[in-house]
């Protein structure tokens, strides 16, 4: 999926230790939002060991994590 620039999505950014940012487009459209809840529901329904928590935005989901549990890495 594209944003019309020539970067690729989803990106995927550390937030310090504790979360990872999953970005899906730098604008708001139904296609990019859709992505961002399919991911929303996909990790609700079937969750990783270490999650525990996902903040849906209109281009972006923040996958919250135990660093004890889980890394960036692996998540």
């Amino acid at each position: 999926m594209t944003s019309g620039t020539d970067e690729s999505y989803p990106r995927f950014r550390p937030v310090a230790d504790v979360g990872v940012m999953v970005e899906f487009g730098q604008t708001i459209s139904d296609e990019v939002h859709a992505a961002v809840l399919t991911l929303d529901k996909a990790l609700a329904a079937n969750p990783f060991h270490g999650f525990t928590e996902a903040v849906p935005a209109y281009c972006s989901l923040f996958v919250g994590y135990d660093p004890l549990l889980a890394e960036f890495a692996i998540v």
